[in-house]
């Protein structure tokens, strides 16, 4: 039997004391490029204090490469890594008693935004209706190569509250932009690990499919995250995935007392 993961937590910078993280930003990947584009985004950011917490599936991996010299004292910044191996959903679990601030946002390497990203996903979040489990924005797709950085596509917006229309659209497209949530929330589901499945792709849409069951998800279109796809998993491992993922709508439709087939 598999001996469940056990993590240890380093602090890489300190935040100045008398200042309390408005959001937990957990940044998972190991890939150091990757991994300095999210750093920038989230050291740019403005009226917020956020505690990142980097997630490295890798029990070996020395975050040494990275850009730490200018990171602002309003930030904290701290690296989780397992004594093992163990799949995105178990680190992020892992990483839930150290959170210590109102909201939460799961992202991974490589993810970007603009300057005032998360003040405005939080404001979003603080002006919702009742009932609103979290809030999210539209999900650019992105590669790098010789040439620079170029888009290659954008996924179609959600603008809907209806459950059923979103199971539509991750049975087409099983990407959505990472939501920010509150902490409290996170603490109290977690993510899902009861699936034969430990992509990330699938583990975060895994958690978008249990969030539903705790309220609605909000879309804004002023809110954009950019994701390089060369963090995409193997064609055959894809294929795989798709095919629990066609489960889990199914098994998230009748938990709703949604019709089958959703369309």
């Amino acid at each position: 039997m598999r001996r469940n993961p056990t993590a240890d937590l380093s602090t890489l910078r300190s935040r100045a004391k008398d200042l309390l993280p408005t959001t937990t930003v957990l940044l998972y990947g190991q890939d150091d490029t990757l991994l300095k584009k999210s750093l920038q985004s989230i050291r740019r950011q403005q009226h917020v204090t956020l505690d990142c917490i980097l997630l490295t599936d890798d029990p070996h991996y020395e975050p040494g490469q990275l850009p730490l010299k200018h990171w602002p004292e309003r930030f904290a910044l701290r690296h989780l890594k397992p004594d093992f191996p163990c799949g995105k959903s178990r680190l992020v679990n892992l990483a839930l008693p150290h959170i210590s601030s109102r909201h939460v946002l799961v992202l991974q390497a490589g993810d970007r935004f603009e300057r005032d990203e998360i003040a405005l996903m939080e404001k979003k979040l603080a002006l919702a209706p009742p009932h609103t489990a979290a809030v999210f924005g539209n999900l650019e797709l992105w590669e790098s190569s010789p040439q620079g950085d170029r888009i290659t596509k954008a996924l179609p917006s959600i603008m809907t509250r209806s459950m059923r229309r979103l199971l539509n659209h991750l049975k087409r497209e099983h990407r959505l932009a990472p939501p920010l949530l509150p902490a409290k929330l996170l603490k109290r589901i977690g993510y899902p690990t009861d699936y034969p499945g430990e992509g990330f792709l699938l583990a975060d849409t895994a958690f978008t499919l249990a969030l539903l069951q705790e309220g609605t998800l909000e879309h804004h279109a002023d809110l954009c995250i950019r994701r390089y796809t060369n963090t995409e998993l193997a064609c055959f491992q894809k294929e795989d995935e798709k095919r629990i993922l066609h489960v889990l709508l199914r098994q998230s439709a009748k938990d709703l007392s949604l019709p089958e087939p959703y369309d």
